[in-house]
């Protein structure tokens, strides 16, 4: 619980690598500070990503990430996968 008494809702919005996915999320973000501008709202994405500079780019607070992918030809970079989160 925040101890801003101006701050009566908080948010985090996650969404990211492609614009396809960022873009809808700051479209979101932005119509709920428009309805309710104390809202403090974090954006979680991958560091060095589009999200992160979209989001900062917006005004949000950024939060990132280790974000990794299955590897399709590779089994050893899966078996450590687990141990990223």
């Amino acid at each position: 619980m925040s101890n801003n008494p101006k701050i009566s809702l908080r948010i985090a919005v996650s969404g990211g690598g492609t614009g396809g996915h960022t873009i809808p999320a700051l479209l979101i973000s932005n119509r709920i500070k428009e309805l309710k501008p104390e809202t403090e709202i974090i954006y979680i994405g991958a560091r060095d990503s589009i999200e992160e500079r979209m989001s900062l780019e917006n005004g949000y607070k950024f939060c990132p990430v280790w974000i990794s992918f299955l590897k399709r030809d590779s089994l050893i970079p899966n078996l450590i996968l687990p141990l990223k989160c």
